[in-house]
C-alpha cells in the first residue's frame, strides 16, 4: 500500500512529474533573449547589452560603407537586428553629379537597424572612460 498502483509499475507518477507545467519567469524578456548569446560571435553584444555601453555600427549601402551609427544597445537578436538608444548618425552621402561626399549628422532617441545593413560592430572607446566623482 505505497499509494503507487502495481497494476502500472508507477508510470502514473512518472507521467505526473513530466506533465507539470515549467516555471517560467517573464520579468524581463530582453535580457533572456540577450543572454542565449553569451558565447560565440554575438558574445561582443551581448558584453555591451549587460554592461550598457556605447556600441559604434557600421551600416551599409548597395555599393560602399553608409555611415556610422553610436549608440546604447537596448535589444538584439541572432540575426543582428539591433535596437538602439540615444544614437548618433553620421552619414555620407556623394552626389552623381559630384565626386566628393558629404558628412550628414542625425540624432535619433531610438533606432531599430536591420542586420543585413550592419557592416561591423565595435564596442565605443569613449564609453569606457571612467568617470569620477568626488565628495566632500
Amino acid at each position: 500500500s505505497s499509494g503507487i498502483n502495481a497494476e502500472y509499475g508507477g508510470a502514473e507518477m512518472i507521467i505526473a512529474i513530466q506533465q507539470r507545467a515549467p516555471v517560467v519567469d517573464y520579468r524581463n524578456v530582453l535580457e533572456k533573449i540577450a543572454n542565449r548569446h553569451a558565447v560565440g560571435p554575438l558574445s561582443v553584444l551581448h558584453r555591451c547589452f549587460v554592461s550598457k555601453s556605447r556600441i559604434r555600427v557600421w551600416i551599409r549601402s548597395i555599393k560602399a560603407i553608409k555611415g556610422i551609427l553610436v549608440g546604447f544597445l537596448r535589444a538584439f537578436d541572432r540575426h543582428m537586428n539591433l535596437v538602439l538608444l540615444d544614437v548618433d548618425e553620421e552619414v555620407w552621402e556623394s552626389n552623381v553629379s559630384e565626386e566628393m561626399s558629404q558628412k550628414k549628422h542625425r540624432h535619433f532617441n531610438q533606432l531599430f537597424v536591420k542586420g543585413d545593413s550592419v557592416v561591423m560592430i565595435k564596442q565605443d572607446d569613449s564609453s569606457t572612460a571612467s568617470t569620477t566623482t568626488t565628495t566632500s
